[in-house]
Order: structure tokens, then sequence, then C-alpha cells
């Protein structure tokens, strides 16, 4: 009887799933051989210009993988939005800029390509967890990337920030002072250069701002200077506090309860 119900229930969760067109590592930069600069996609077939979400792991900008987010992309391509999670190269062997600049080649890609998965190329939708979400803001922000690969920003469609610092400073550093110096050199002045904070304008998308209750406490003070500078530009902007969760709990839940409604009306509600 448990091996017929366990047999119905895999049966289930397959049959919900299997709609799902995944296709793993392919390449965003033509001829690279890193697998470091590949990416995932999530699709449903037979979608027509589709919302598209670009995900970035986090983990400090030295360490994680695209690899650990498949129910998280699973989730949110259930409902009809085309999910890509790129890899892109790690400190410290390839320090700053490598990391964004990898994901504004991932983005060029999605731009170039999307369309054949019944994607939206103008309607792209950055996201990312702690130091992830630091380079989507900081792609979305910094024009230059994008400009160096002939991108329109406009196709930005909005940003999703989950417990990401989105100020480097020294002031504000935390505990993550050793991996800023790790990734954005010894001179603390240069450190300005990389922060989303300070390319707020009144062209920027909007923002979806995600930090938990028990995240690390300089959050706070990150996430609402940043959303006083949107609202003084009055630049579209949402900031949801999840209560329950710590700095881990706020992607390992993303794809569940109110995090996941947060980022769905995001994306769905235009």
């Amino acid at each position: 009887m448990k091996k017929e119900f366990l047999f119905l229930f895999l049966l289930f969760i397959y049959s919900c799933s299997s709609d799902i067109h995944v296709e793993k590592n392919l390449n965003y930069i033509k001829n690279s051989k890193d697998e470091r600069q590949k990416l995932d996609i999530y699709y449903k077939q037979g979608l027509k210009k589709a919302p598209v979400l670009i995900f970035a792991h986090g983990g400090a900008w030295r360490s994680g993988s695209k690899d650990n987010f498949n129910e998280f992309a699973m989730s949110f391509a259930k409902e009809g939005i085309i999910v890509v999670v790129p890899n892109y190269r790690l400190s410290p062997l390839h320090k700053h800029p490598s990391q964004v600049s990898d994901l504004a080649n991932s983005f060029k890609w999605v731009r170039d390509n999307i369309a054949s998965y019944g994607g939206n190329p103008n309607r792209i939708f950055l996201s990312g967890h702690s130091s992830g979400g630091h380079l989507v803001s900081l792609l979305a922000l910094d024009r230059s990337y994008l400009g160096e690969r002939k991108n329109d920003p406009a196709a930005i469609a909005g940003v999703i920030a989950i417990s990401s610092p989105l100020e480097i400073s020294f002031s504000r550093s935390s505990i993550a002072l050793d991996w800023y110096k790790e990734n954005f050199g010894e001179d603390t002045s240069c450190w300005k250069n990389a922060s989303p904070y300070h390319y707020i304008n009144r062209n920027s998308p909007k923002f979806l701002l995600i930090y938990g209750g028990k995240d690390y406490e300089v959050l706070n003070l990150i996430y609402n200077d940043f959303k006083r500078r949107l609202d003084s530009l009055n630049i579209e902007n949402s900031l949801y506090i999840a209560e329950k969760y710590d700095h881990v709990g706020t992607i390992l839940y993303a794809n569940k309860g109110t995090i996941r409604k947060q980022i769905l009306s995001f994306i769905l509600k235009d």
C-alpha cells in the first residue's frame, strides 16, 4: 500500500512539472569553454511574449551555483514565466567587475535568443539573492555594462533584490568586510563605483526590495536608504520584510508563501 501511494505521489509531482522544459548548460558567450559562463533555462512550450526572469545566485561573489536553484526556477516557470539561471565567474580568481560583466553577457544572450522560447525580449526582470542581488542591481543601474554590449536598458522591466548589499561601504560592511576586500580590492574609495545605490537615477527601473526580519541588521539601513532614494526620484518600488526569515531563509523560501506572492505580483501585475 505504501509503495502504491509513493508511486501515485511521484506520478502526481511529475504530471505537475512535466510541461516545464529545461535546457541546461547553454553557453552565453560564444565558444567559451568556461563552465562558469553557462546558463539554464526553464520554460513552458507554446508561450508568446512571456515575461522573463533572470536569477543570479548568491555566495559572497566567491561561491554558489545555478545548479542549486532548480526548485526555485520550476516554481516560477509553472506560472508562465521563462526563468534563466546563469553561472558567473567567481572571486578571488575573477574579481570585480568580472561577475557583473558575465551577467551582462548572459543578459545579451537572453535578449538575442529568448523570443525563440516564447519570451518577450523587452520584458526582462532581473533578480538575485545576496551578492547576486547586488550584481543584478548594479547591472540595471550602471548602464555602462549593457551599453558596452549594445543592449537596451529599457528592456529591464524591473529588479528584485533579495537580502542584497546594495551599498558597498566600509561603514556598512558588517561581517562582509573581508569579502568586500577580496572582490573589490583594498582601496575602499573604489567601492563606491561598485555600489548600485550611487547609480539610481530618474530612468531607473522599478524595484522590489526583500529582506528578512532576522536578516543581517545592516540590511535594514541599506534597504531603507535605497528606498528613500528611489522615492525621491519617483521610481516605483516596494519594500517587503519577511519577518520570520534570516539571510538564508529569504531565498530558501522564495518559491513559497508570501515571498513568492510578492515576486509573482511584481512580475505579473502589469
